[in-house]
């Protein structure tokens, strides 16, 4: 090795070594490049490196860079520079002044956690295909481009990516951009651009300058957008267009300007168990179908006028006619809008929306008795669980015919028979809507998730509904026939549901509903929170019960300590299995078959509400998972482990044990 410091072409120079360190508190600096090695080979620094006029560290061929934490890389051109393929694994700070923070001249990886920068060229450039991975906290930063990918490439961010004059990224070919929550990316052109058939997908912000804030030029590229997405400027798809927008779950989600600052977008899809607000004007939504739109969902049009009215046609056609009876529109969604009624009603800010609940007859109790719910007025007051007395501040209303409730579980009322709860909880049958939700102990559960089609049904007769709601000033509950009930829990995107909404708008003018639910208690939704709470309601309704065949099977384990899986009892197909998990013949646990899958409720398995995820108290060693079995509490009856499941653990099939039960 032939060292040259400062007079050199490099500080460090290596001809055949294969691995260079620099150690903690030493400098390296040269008067062209800091340190450079050939054929290829390995530099981690743990110190200082400059290049005055070249690299700060240059690699001749493939080879891999590691800058740890603390340290930094400068060069007068380029911050690090591999000539072939390669990786730069980067904690601490790299910096190109004229050239590039971090360079690879063929296929490439760079993983950041530090910051990356270039003043004059681009923060990171890698020629062939490659991917980038920049951390929150992390930062990569251009004159030019952010981040620039010649072929197909992945980047995904959840730091800060800015390309001062051009793109945050671009991606040449084909590609894939994910900008997590917290994340940022920032371009005066575009904050992300991908050349060939790309998906982007943004739970950040991205933040365009010029041009927009995404292009993505082949037609039939995908953007998917999370609940909290921020985007700055349009997001276009080229081509032919043909965009697919996917509108994914996690909470309630607000996105307008389709057709317009979302353009080239064909086919909008709404993820099933997602609460979006979208937005648009008749002439933007030509040619888009919406699919997935259902009762938690709302479609925000400008430009309607009070008098316009909405139906929904058998080809899922809405056709919106205004007073005179003339078209003025059309809206394209998809088989999931069956069933339910259609409704314009003012939003309250010069949209307008197309759009549960107590079922009427459901009495409340007041300081002076029971008043039938359509009976009560706001300034009524009723008796409620955290707050004592108080006084109604709206009461929301929804009306469904006949024809629209066949098959719609959204909309179908959920029966609570007496005592399905409790000793005389409620008092009589108590009707409520899926989406609302009981106090169960000191938990709320929605009613969807109670059902268990012994004591908790939905078995509506077939005729009109109506459905009323309580709003206090804050969220708590009454006594709805008996039994403690939530009123309604305000939260932005939520009220358009209800088909009176004109009216709350009209009292409260000034009313800006929370970001986030805030409710009186606890509600959760799966997992060993929601088994503790529906143990006794499940225990009451299978007392005498005759248990049926057992269905389901073991179908994943998880590291060392979850396993995954379903049961069901055909013979009673909504009520929950109450499951005994063994290890080598002792139980170690015990696990409610109450979560809902979406691939069971697909198969039409129990409405989908028949899955586990056991936490074991002990490690799951490898060696004893063999003698693995979980069997049903009140017979022993046991469910099998799936082949695939055992064919990834690796487990040996003892005779009559392991084995795929459909």
């Amino acid at each position: 090795m032939a060292t040259q410091n400062g007079t050199g072409v490099s500080g460090l120079t290596s001809n055949g070594a294969k691995t260079v360190t620099n150690p903690f508190g030493t400098q390296v600096s040269g008067s062209v490049n800091g340190i450079q090695i050939s054929p290829g080979g390995t530099v981690t620094n743990a110190g200082g490196i400059a290049g005055i006029k070249g690299s700060g560290v240059l690699v001749n061929g493939s080879g891999t860079v590691n800058d740890l934490d603390g340290a930094t890389i400068t060069g007068g051109m380029n911050g690090v520079k591999i000539t072939g393929a390669g990786t730069v694994n980067n904690a601490g700070s790299i910096t190109g002044t004229q050239g590039f923070g971090t360079y690879v001249g063929g296929a490439g990886t760079v993983n950041n956690t530090g910051s990356i920068d270039s003043a004059q060229g681009f923060g990171t450039y890698i020629a062939g295909a490659g991917t980038v991975h920049n951390a929150a906290g992390a930062s990569i930063d251009g004159a030019v481009l952010g981040v620039d990918i010649i072929g197909s490439g992945h980047v995904d961010n959840a730091g800060s990516i800015t390309g001062v004059h051009g793109a945050g990224i671009l991606i040449g070919g084909a590609g894939q951009i994910v900008n997590a929550a917290g994340g940022t990316l920032t371009g005066q052109t575009y904050g992300a651009e991908i050349v060939g058939l790309g998906t982007l997908e943004n739970a950040g912000t991205i933040d365009g300058g010029l041009l927009g804030a995404a292009y993505l030029h082949t037609a039939s590229s995908t953007l998917i957008v999370h609940p909290d997405a921020v985007f700055d400027g349009t997001v276009t798809v080229g081509g032919t267009g043909d965009g697919i927008m996917e509108l994914t779950s996690g909470g309630a989600g607000t996105l307008d300007g389709i057709g317009t600052d979302f353009v080239g977008f064909e086919t909008v899809t709404i993820a099933p168990d997602a609460s979006w607000t979208i937005g648009g004007t008749l002439d933007g939504l030509e040619g888009v179908t919406i699919k997935g739109f259902n009762t938690d969902d709302g479609l925000v049009l400008q430009g309607l006028d009070a008098g316009d009215t909405a139906t929904l046609g058998a080809d899922n056609l809405v056709t919106i006619r205004n007073a005179e009876g003339e078209v003025v529109g059309t809206v394209q969604l998809d088989a999931a809008a069956q069933g339910h009624p259609v409704s314009l009603v003012s939003d309250g800010q010069g949209g307008t929306t197309l759009l549960l609940c107590y079922l009427e007859g459901t009495r409340i109790l007041t300081p002076t008795g029971e008043v039938a719910i359509e009976d009560l007025r706001i300034g009524d007051t009723v008796v409620t669980r955290f707050q004592g007395i108080q006084p109604i501040k709206w009461i929301g209303r929804q009306s469904f015919a006949e024809r629209f409730l066949k098959g719609n579980r959204d909309r179908i009322p959920v029966r609570i028979k007496a005592g399905a709860l409790g000793d005389r909880i409620p008092a009589r049958d108590l009707s409520v809507s899926p989406g609302h939700s009981m106090l169960v102990g000191d938990r709320l559960v929605l009613a969807r998730s109670l059902v268990n089609g012994v004591t908790i049904l939905q078995d509506h007769a077939g005729a009109d509904i109506h459905y009323h709601q309580i709003e206090l000033e804050t969220h708590d509950c009454i006594i709805a026939d008996g039994a403690w009930s939530e009123t309604y829990a305000d939260c932005e995107g939520q009220r358009e549901q209800f088909h009176n909404v004109a009216e709350f708008h009209a009292l409260y003018p000034d009313h800006r509903p929370p970001e986030e639910l805030s409710l009186c208690a606890p509600r959760p939704e799966r997992g060993a929170k929601l088994d503790a709470v529906l143990r006794p309601v499940v225990a009451r309704a299978a007392a005498g019960l005759v248990t049926g065949p057992l269905k389901g099977s073991i179908d994943r384990i998880r590291g060392e300590w979850k396993i995954e899986g379903w049961a069901q009892d055909p013979s009673h197909p909504e009520l929950p299995v109450l499951l005994e998990v063994l290890l080598e013949d002792r139980v170690i646990g015990s696990v409610l078959a109450c979560d809902l899958r979406k691939d069971l409720q697909a198969a039409g398995i129990g409405q989908g509400r028949c899955s586990f995820v056991f936490t074991s108290p002990v490690r799951l060693r490898p060696e004893a998972l063999g003698t693995l079995r979980i069997r049903r509490a009140a017979d022993g009856a046991e469910i099998r482990m799936s082949a695939s499941c055992r064919d990834g653990i690796g487990a040996p099939a003892p005779a009559g044990r392991l084995q795929l039960v459909a």
